[in-house]
């Protein structure tokens, strides 16, 4: 999995005529701005340590258990640029290529694989989990492959798992303490040697012909749910509004979140310090950790559902449109859906992020004019879940989520992986009234649509 699901896809990118089908599990997305070593244009500060284990091993490793658990001294350096000097480490593709590339150009397409995917003739068995490193990876490669891929083959031999996993798939029914059932970890290994049964050798009368394309796992109902087609055939893309009196900060603020457009309305506010980052537990691994005390902090807003009378499923693609302003030139956008259950813990189901300076597009640099209300389309991935009755939906918003991220220094200097300048301290403020109707978009699926799958 991981870097080795990624590598299927640079050989498969050259459409050599013996790679006959793949199974890339857990690979990063081929777009190295929107999962890694950038995610929405952030820095993710776990890429620093991978990068100074493996610059003292001569980029030989072949045990990760110990990697990504704890905060690292040089994440609090600056810029990127320092901190992995701080690392000990003397990388000349960091220090030559890497860092002198701030934005998605030439460069970083050639890193990437995406742009190959009208070269591509393989079928993929795409695999990931809701919570792993690289989770949109699959989701992106199966519909990008479908709708481009260079075969026929290619095109309908594509096939999408998701299941309530980490970044190591299929181990394990539970985690942070959340029990998905027994049925979580699933004969993902018989479902794999069908699919090279049927591509290697022919074998095309097996179980693949009668297995749908897209296996995903429903959080809450604890249901594989089966599927022609990502997103699921069906799904009601339904807009979900911010509101608030003015003082949505923490979790004991009164930001609210219901379906019905707002009106007139006073914004919400925060200070964005550098030198005061949300700082979240360090859990690179992921999965459903619980927020409650992060959201403590006054630099997040949290909006809050009513409680759920009955259930409502969201399964597929998120994303967020949020007006907002800055009286600094460039910030950082968080934006996360949690699942709040009854006993008050809020489990995070995923995560959105954006650089504003590339919120339109990430191979340009367009700074923001301070205080100035701006519309910034956030991509939130993908989630599956249930939210079951008693339980409410929260979002939270911040423009640091540190150490898991990096953070902006928000002075608009020209190479933010080399912003050396005094951290700027500005005012955020999000928009929710009749004209900024500051929203999230969820994938509701109406009940009894969906097939439950035997997997």
């Amino acid at each position: 999995g991981s870097y080795t699901g990624q590598t299927q896809w640079y050989a498969a990118g050259q459409a050599p005529k013996a790679l006959k089908a793949i199974v890339p599990i857990e690979a990063p997305a081929g777009n190295c701005f929107v999962n890694e070593p950038m995610y929405g244009g952030v820095m993710s500060l776990g890429i620093l340590e991978w990068l100074a284990l493996l610059g003292r091993r001569s980029f030989q490793m072949s045990h990760f258990g110990d990697i990504h658990k704890e905060h690292l001294h040089y994440f609090e350096e600056k810029s990127v640029e320092k901190a992995v000097e701080a690392s000990g480490v003397n990388c000349r593709w960091w220090k030559e290529d890497w860092i002198n590339h701030p934005n998605l150009d030439d460069f970083w397409q050639s890193c990437g694989y995406e742009h190959l995917w009208p070269k591509m003739t393989v079928p993929a068995l795409n695999v990931s989990g809701w919570w792993g490193l690289n989770f949109n990876g699959a989701p992106r490669n199966f519909v990008g492959m479908r709708e481009l891929g260079a075969s026929q083959a290619a095109r309908e031999g594509q096939r999408l798992v998701i299941g309530p996993w980490p970044h190591r798939v299929n181990k394990r029914q539970s985690l942070n303490g959340y029990d998905f059932g027994l049925n979580s970890v699933t004969g993902l290994s018989d479902y794999m040697l069908s699919f090279f049964d049927y591509w290697l050798k022919g074998k095309t009368d097996n179980s693949l012909n009668q297995a749908a394309p897209v296996h995903v796992f429903v959080v809450g109902a604890n249901e594989w749910w089966e599927s022609n087609a990502w997103p699921l055939p069906g799904t009601q893309p339904t807009p979900l509004y911010l509101h608030s009196e003015g003082s949505a900060n923490t979790h004991r603020g009164n930001g609210v979140l219901n379906f019905d457009k707002p009106g007139t309305e006073p914004d919400d506010s925060y200070i964005s310090d550098p030198n005061d980052p949300v700082k979240a537990p360090w859990d690179f691994r992921g999965g459903p950790v619980d927020d409650s005390e992060v959201t403590n902090h006054p630099g997040i807003l949290c909006y809050t559902s009513e409680v759920l009378t009955e259930s409502l499923d969201v399964v597929g693609d998120i994303s967020a449109v949020l007006y907002a302003s800055s009286s600094a030139k460039d910030c950082d956008w968080h934006i996360r859906l949690v699942d709040v259950h009854p006993d008050g813990k809020a489990r995070f189901m995923c995560h959105g992020a954006l650089r504003a300076r590339f919120r339109n597009g990430f191979d340009q640099t367009e700074l923001l004019t301070p205080n100035e209300v701006t519309r910034f389309d956030i991509d939130m991935t993908a989630t599956g879940i249930r939210f079951l009755p008693g339980h409410r939906i929260r979002i939270e918003i911040a423009s640091s989520w540190f150490s898991r991220f990096d953070r902006n220094l928000q002075t608009g200097a020209e190479n933010w992986m080399r912003d050396e300048g005094e951290p700027v301290v500005a005012t955020q403020k999000v928009f929710h009234d009749t004209d900024h109707p500051s929203h999230i978009i969820l994938p509701v699926i109406p009940t009894r649509t969906v097939q439950l799958s035997d997997k």
